[in-house]
């Protein structure tokens, strides 16, 4: 089963990370995902839209449309909530109460929250 995965650019301020490198997208096209990431995501942490590209990449202007899964490092800001498709699964850090994805993810969204997650994740 193929999945879409969307990559956006971060939003926040001072957030220079971004949530999936260019050799996690080499793993998940060879496993036949498609990897849609957004143009100049990578560009503040080091990672060129070229270098996304050459991993398999698509690189597009919203990383939102038709993806089943949105990996982000800080929560979606309202707008970006907006844009994120009915049942998507959104991995992203979120906080840690129980009404912290609230006004970041739509309801029919699935949310994980990666900082309450393991540090040590092998694929």
């Amino acid at each position: 089963m193929t999945i879409r995965i969307g990559v956006p650019l971060e939003t926040t301020a001072g957030e220079r990370r971004v949530a999936l490198v260019p050799d996690g997208v080499k793993l998940l096209t060879k496993a036949t995902h498609v990897v849609a990431v957004q143009r100049g995501a990578g560009e503040s942490a080091g990672f060129p839209d070229a270098a996304y590209r050459d991993a398999g990449a698509e690189i597009v202007d919203t990383a939102f449309d038709g993806a089943q899964i949105i990996v982000k490092v800080q929560r979606p800001n309202p707008a970006e909530a907006a844009a994120i498709p009915a049942g998507a699964v959104v991995v992203s850090l979120l906080g840690t109460g129980p009404d912290a994805a609230a006004g970041h993810t739509p309801s029919s969204a699935l949310t994980v929250k990666t900082n309450v997650l393991p540090l040590s994740i092998s694929l």
